[in-house]
């Protein structure tokens, strides 16, 4: 290995070995690396974390059978390394979002719950929130005449499908609710469908609670 490459390897190793990155969840961005290390990660299967990354970093500098001659070698280097630093950079970004969104002061509800909209009756998933708006709500029809207006926690949902159609005249996507329109739900009333509701977002419905269980890397981002 040339000095060039030990460096890069070495700054790799420090990039992968970051606190974000033992902390942060995440999936590794195995497309987007060169053909001969998706390859070579097909074969040892390296796990969606700081030790799979590093199992995959420290196989893939030992892989003998890498196409090319050292220059191409260096050049797949730095794209890893310019792949590892947007990486670096996202795990940054949520473990600052997770540290926001561990103070729960005003939320009122969490993850998985599902809700009633108070003036527009369908029923909706939540899949995260902002503690305020994270645009002009001001006017929104849903908006206008609550006490606190735009001044309060917002939710992201996932509505059921065959409540907007009825409701709101058509099948809706994400919806952006205040928090003083939401009301509970008997449990009897909290299953729904809607296409986006999938393993991706939730691990499942539980009955009894009646709340869909939040995915992991879900989870982590609003504990």
């Amino acid at each position: 290995m040339s000095s060039l490459g030990v460096t890069l390897y070495r700054a790799m190793l420090r990039t992968a070995r970051a606190p974000s990155v033992k902390h942060g969840k995440y999936r590794l961005p195995i497309d987007s690396l060169p053909e001969h290390i998706q390859k070579l990660s097909r074969k040892i299967k390296p796990g969606q974390d700081q030790k799979g990354l590093l199992t995959l970093l420290r196989a893939a500098w030992r892989d003998d059978t890498a196409p090319g001659d050292d220059n191409a070698r260096i050049d797949d280097a730095f794209s890893c390394m310019r792949i590892l630093g947007d990486l670096h950079g996202e795990c940054e970004a949520m473990v600052e979002r997770r540290i926001q969104n561990a103070d729960r002061t005003g939320i009122r509800y969490m993850l998985g719950d599902v809700l009633r909209h108070k003036k527009f009756g369908f029923r909706a998933v939540v899949v995260g929130w902002d503690r305020r708006p994270e645009m002009d709500v001001s006017d929104w029809e849903g908006v206008v005449g609550l006490p606190s207006g735009a001044d309060q926690p917002f939710y992201r949902m996932i509505p059921d499908i065959s409540d907007v159609i009825d409701l709101l005249g058509g099948p809706r996507d994400m919806r952006y609710v205040a928090q003083e329109n939401l009301e509970p739900l008997p449990i009897a009333h909290r299953r729904i469908k809607h296409p986006r509701i999938s393993p991706l977002l939730f691990r499942g419905f539980d009955p009894i609670a009646g709340r869909y269980i939040p995915c992991e890397e879900l989870a982590y981002n609003f504990p």
